[in-house]
């Protein structure tokens, strides 16, 4: 059997309750009766009727039936006219949107009739308009989910929700609620209307109907809000608003939830099933919208943090693509690429660099062009470095490193060229040594004086001079050899560094060299209450190499053992043949790990004035043990540090002949 329809019969008289109701009844549908227009009017704002049955017997009648009909146009019409006047008032009743008429009196047998032509059309309008319904409803959906998915950006993405969310369900009001991970539980994303005020607010949590659908991931139907125990009415207060009723439905991407929306206060009666329906459906693509347009908004607020960051810079740096093209660069780089006419993005990076080419000159490495230097730019798989020279005005010196740049899976994408403008500190560094040179150059002469003074007053003091005095000259000469040999080490250092250093190679026993070293620093061992242990087995190798850069090597390796060793303490050195060489060691019981020392293991790679400016902290210029990696690279020797449970030792392998060296353990290894 087909659901039952509702038959709302106007009838002031009580007349038709005889002949419409009762065959009404017995067709099994519902019946409403009304004394007059007023009351049918109400009845159909309380609900809807299918049928509707009225007496034409008054003037007024068609003036009512447009206007119930205007109300409600779904309404079956049947006029009941008069015997009469049936020709005349049949065609008014027609024309004012009855749909059937009947005489009146009427044979029961017509009245049955009547009510199952009504019944076949009130079905087929209800069939038509709920597939209009349908229709307009997936238009709309279809319509939302275009516009939802069409922006990026995270507010225009929810306007876009709640006006699509109050145009598809006819709602006054909707807001969207997302879960804040750092507030805990839900926070008003966006509202629209009379709840705009709730932007940013947090809902208890726990409390609210919003709270409830997440925490359960179910939607919720509220027809009645008030008297729901779910229902949180802070929120009206707030807004000063008044919620009748209510619907929410959670927002998922994938299994997650991310928050809620809700649907508040339909606009014409409660809310249904498929309202519920329509929303969930419309929450799908929403979701989904929403999670791409906030991590698109931060993922653009990282690339603004990073390009402002990278514009800060007061280092040039620039972004080639996979296909050479210049694709970002900072303000820095901007001093130089703006010179280029026509612009720089999207530029081919080879070609700019060819632009430049002639006033290029690559200084290091050694045999580089700017054209090794385009060349890396697109086929350099690691970092490579270069420093050349830019004729401007004034002329610069740059510092340039081109990087691949790589996703997770390994694959370079494309390359960061980044400089640094090292014009000032390549100047400071020439003064730097110039003035260093000048001073050792006026130190010399006058610690040469000093040395001859002290030796011929050694010589020519008379007999029964006082101890003391001959001790302190004692003294004194040790302190000059002492100055002597830091003058001659930054003379060696320079000349080291620029390759300039000749070695003068003689035929040297290693136990003699040890010696010599041990007892440069044995006052200094002396006076700390260290003590020396020495491990030289014999006989060992006779070996070619400049005696004095070798006996200031290990006098500065000593020195430096000593002076961190503990009080009393022990300085161990040992030799051995190793490897076609031989292998010298200088152990010292530690105070501290040296990796708790500042800067220590940079001094094997570091520039001597970047070491001298690690060392200071420690009361020691620096330049000691950087002169011993020169000095020991210069005979193709290795040297490295290695920490024990109780003491840290220097290894030194310097090569008798050419074999190829051992691999050295570097720090912390």
């Amino acid at each position: 059997m087909a659901e039952p329809l509702r038959l709302l019969i106007i009838d002031p008289q009580g007349a038709l309750q005889h002949d419409v109701a009762e065959a009404a009844l017995a067709m099994g549908h519902q019946v409403i009766l009304v004394a007059d227009i007023a009351q049918a009017a109400a009845s159909l704002r309380a609900s809807q009727a299918d049928i509707l049955v009225l007496d034409w017997s008054s003037r007024e009648t068609g003036g009512a039936l447009r206007s119930i009909l205007s109300q409600d146009p779904l309404l079956v019409a049947i006029a009941l006219i008069p015997v009469d006047d049936l020709a005349t008032q049949a065609s008014q009743a027609l024309a004012s949107g009855a749909w059937d008429y009947l005489p009146q009196p009427c044979a029961p047998t017509l009245v049955e009739a009547a009510l199952r032509r009504a019944e076949v059309q009130a079905f087929r309008r209800r069939a038509d308009e709920e597939a209009q319904r349908q229709d307009r409803e997936m238009r709309a959906l279809q319509r939302a989910t275009n516009a939802i998915t069409a922006s990026l950006d995270p507010d225009q993405v929810l306007d876009m929700i709640l006006a699509e969310t109050k145009e598809i369900l006819r709602v006054e009001s909707a807001s969207l609620l997302l879960v804040d991970e750092d507030k805990g539980g839900l926070v008003f994303w966006a509202s629209s209307d009379g709840m705009q005020s709730l932007g940013g607010l947090q809902v208890p949590i726990g409390r609210g109907i919003a709270n409830w659908c997440v925490e359960h991931d179910q939607s919720v139907l509220s027809n009645d809000a008030e008297r729901d125990q779910r229902f949180y009415s802070g929120i009206d207060r707030v807004c000063e608003y008044k919620t009748r009723n209510l619907l929410a439905v959670p927002l998922r991407v994938q299994s997650q939830v991310i928050g809620a929306i809700e649907a508040v206060n339909r606009a014409e009666g409660a809310f249904t099933a498929g309202d519920q329906a329509l929303l969930e459906a419309l929450a799908v693509p929403a979701a989904a919208a929403l999670q791409n347009a906030l991590l698109h908004r931060r993922q653009r607020e990282d690339r603004d943090l990073l390009e402002a960051a990278l514009s800060a810079s007061s280092n040039g740096m620039t972004v080639i693509d996979a296909k050479g093209k210049v694709a970002f660069y900072n303000a820095a780089a901007a001093q130089l690429f703006d010179r280029h006419e026509g612009g720089v993005l999207g530029q081919d990076a080879a070609a700019l660099l060819a632009h430049y080419g002639g006033r290029l000159k690559v200084l290091s490495p050694a045999g580089a062009t700017w054209h090794s230097l385009a060349a890396s730019l697109a086929t350099a798989a690691e970092g490579r470095s270069f420093v050349v020279t830019v004729q401007a005005s004034p002329p610069l010196v740059l510092d340039i490193l081109v990087a691949p740049v790589r996703y997770p899976a390994g694959k370079p994408v494309s390359r960061l060229v980044a400089w640094r403008d090292v014009t000032r500190e390549q100047e400071v560094a020439r003064w730097h040594e110039e003035l260093g040179y000048i001073i050792v150059h006026d130190l010399r002469n006058p610690l040469s004086l000093v040395h001859v003074g002290i030796e011929a007053a050694q010589m020519f003091l008379p007999d029964g001079t006082n101890p003391d005095a001959l001790q302190g000259l004692t003294l004194a000469l040790e302190g000059v050899v002492q100055l002597e040999r830091k003058t001659s080490i930054l003379l060696a250092v320079n000349q080291l560094e620029a390759g300039a250093y000749a070695l003068n190679r003689v035929a040297i026993s290693l136990p003699q060299l040890i010696e010599a070293a041990r007892q440069f620093y044995g006052f200094e061992a002396e006076e700390r209450g260290v003590t020396f242990a020495e491990d030289i087995p014999a006989p060992l190798p006779v070996f070619n190499a400049d005696r004095d850069l070798l006996e200031w090597t290990l006098g500065n390796l000593v020195y430096y053992a000593v002076k961190r060793s503990v009080r009393p303490g022990r300085v161990s050195i040992g030799g051995r043949p190793e490897s076609g060489g031989v292998h010298i060691s200088i152990a010292s019981q530690h105070t501290k790990p040296l990796g708790q020392q500042p800067s220590f293991h940079r001094l094997w790679e570091s520039a001597s004035n970047q070491a001298e400016a690690a060392f200071h902290a420690e009361g020691s210029s620096g330049m000691g043990l950087y002169f011993c990696r020169l000095a020991v690279q210069a005979h193709g020797g290795k040297i490295w540090a290695e920490e024990l449970a109780d003491e840290h030792v220097f290894h030194v392998w310097l090569p008798i002949g050419e074999p190829t060296p051992p691999a050295a353990v570097p720090y912390g290894a």
